[in-house]
């Protein structure tokens, strides 16, 4: 498996870098410094995972994963920084990332981080979660954790007002395949209808009230 770490630090790519050495022996690990080498990295070889500094602007980021995703559609974006705020964690996946993990975290943690984002799904920290649920008045949680990345994809493009012909262009597969991944969100999320999906989204953080 090939991982691009992506980071402007030559000092915290090295440290990276070394501890996927000491945790993931199969895997095969490159370093760029920004999003043009990685674009023209990731065109030229085969990436499974991006590890990427959480510097860079939320706006340029977002720009960034669409076009990584653009060249390779499943490929995971693990982003990787100092320690950041809840609410902000929460963008970086609405921005396309598959997670946020500090590197404050223990090593174990983010190698926990990397195995979620790898088998498809969403990585959110335990504070994360705890943030969330604690806006609730009726203890409910969104169980982004039980999504797919697939699955949380088409989530967010519903929430953001797409129509399933419209998720179909953007994520380039069948009106069957959306329609699938739309029930499997809808059960996850526990709502009978779009309505309701759209507000418990808007109730949890995921898009603007």
């Amino acid at each position: 498996m090939n991982v691009l770490i992506q980071v402007k630090s030559s000092t915290v790519a090295l440290g990276v870098e070394m501890m996927l050495e000491r945790n993931f022996d199969h895997y095969q690990i490159y370093m760029v410094t920004n999003a043009e080498e990685a674009i023209d990295f990731i065109q030229n070889n085969e990436v499974q995972l991006i590890l990427t500094d959480s510097s860079i602007p939320i706006y340029d980021m977002e720009i960034n994963f669409r076009r990584y995703r653009e060249i390779k559609k499943d490929i995971q974006i693990l982003v990787l920084g100092d320690r950041c705020s809840k609410p902000h964690e929460f963008q970086f996946i609405k921005s396309g990332a598959s997670g946020f993990v500090s590197k404050n975290c223990t090593e174990d943690q983010i190698v926990s981080a990397i195995q979620l984002v790898i088998s498809g799904q969403i990585y959110m920290s335990q504070n994360a979660l705890i943030h969330q649920n604690e806006k609730s008045k009726d203890g409910f949680l969104i169980p982004v954790k039980k999504l797919s990345k697939r699955e949380y994809e088409v989530f967010k493009h519903l929430v953001d007002g797409q129509t399933v012909n419209g998720i179909c262009e953007l994520l380039g597969v069948k009106q069957s395949t959306v329609s699938t991944l739309k029930t499997r969100v809808m059960k996850k999320i526990e709502v009978n209808s779009l309505a309701g999906l759209i507000k418990k989204a808007k109730d949890y953080g995921y898009t603007e009230s």
